[in-house]
């Protein structure tokens, strides 16, 4: 099932950085964020949605 909302967090992408990000040590947390980050200003062209969401998910947190 999946997750539908206005949010930033409202949605699977977000609901999959989240889990990562949860499973993850705090000693990685930035560098799992900044890949979020980077993987959008790096794209070429057209930005994937899925790392998009991804990305406004860990601006919002």
């Amino acid at each position: 099932m999946g997750a539908w909302g206005a949010g930033p967090l409202d949605n699977d992408p977000a609901g999959d950085l989240l889990d990562e990000l949860a499973q993850a040590r705090h000693e990685d947390l930035p560098d799992l964020l900044g890949s979020a980050f980077r993987r959008v200003i790096a794209a070429d062209g057209v930005i994937d949605s899925w790392e998009t969401e991804q990305a406004l998910a860990g601006a919002a947190l």
